[in-house]
């Protein structure tokens, strides 16, 4: 499923307009209109923001019947730490992620 076919499936099922999501989320009501009129895939921390307005986790969000929570202590204390972060530091993570992975697959492709 798609983000955005996601995002309006937990509206719907939160009973949430674009409005009441902007004010729980804190985000403009111009970006959360803006993404649905073009389409676009919001940004992690976008992400992270409606998550909030609609009380889930990001895991939440991306999480479909039928797959396997992980129930392991190690992701458990990840998540934790995640949630502790704030949008621009949760950024800069995942932007370091993203470098050491790409990293390793220029490494295996040598």
């Amino acid at each position: 499923m798609d983000t955005l076919t996601r995002l309006k499936q937990l509206m719907k099922q939160k009973k949430m307009s674009t409005y009441k999501l902007a004010q729980e989320s804190g985000l403009p009501l111009s970006t959360i209109t803006s993404l649905f009129r073009k389409g676009n895939c919001p940004t992690i921390p976008t992400l992270e923001g409606l998550c909030a307005g609609l009380g889930i986790s990001l895991s939440e969000f991306f999480y479909e019947p039928g797959d396997e929570i992980p129930n392991d202590e190690e992701t458990k204390q990840l998540l934790a730490k995640w949630n502790m972060l704030s949008l621009m530091e949760k950024k800069v993570i995942f932007d370091v992620i993203n470098i050491v992975i790409d990293d390793e697959n220029s490494k295996e492709n040598l």
